[in-house]
């Protein structure tokens, strides 16, 4: 899961640390360990995590009626032989 992990540091000023953990305790220690790495010398005060809402996909259906979807609709062409079609 995605969280976003927001380190707080002694004296004022944050930062935030986009982080994939399956948990938010994992996720806060991803977030010491990259805070530690980014900034060694501020002290930390304190770490929250909030996990990232996952976005929905589009839903895809099959219709038979329309077999390659609304722009391709012509499924009275797919019925004729190939050798029936004549060309002007």
């Amino acid at each position: 899961m995605q969280y976003e992990v927001m380190v707080y540091y002694k004296g004022g000023g944050s930062a935030v640390y986009p982080v994939s953990a399956l948990n938010s305790a994992e996720a806060k220690g991803l977030g010491r360990c990259l805070s530690r790495r980014w900034e060694p010398n501020l002290p930390i005060v304190k770490v929250t995590a909030q996990r990232l809402a996952v976005k929905g996909g589009k839903v895809h259906r099959y219709n038979p009626d329309k077999p390659f979807g609304d722009p391709f609709d012509d499924t009275e062409d797919l019925s004729t032989h190939p050798s029936s079609v004549w060309f002007a």
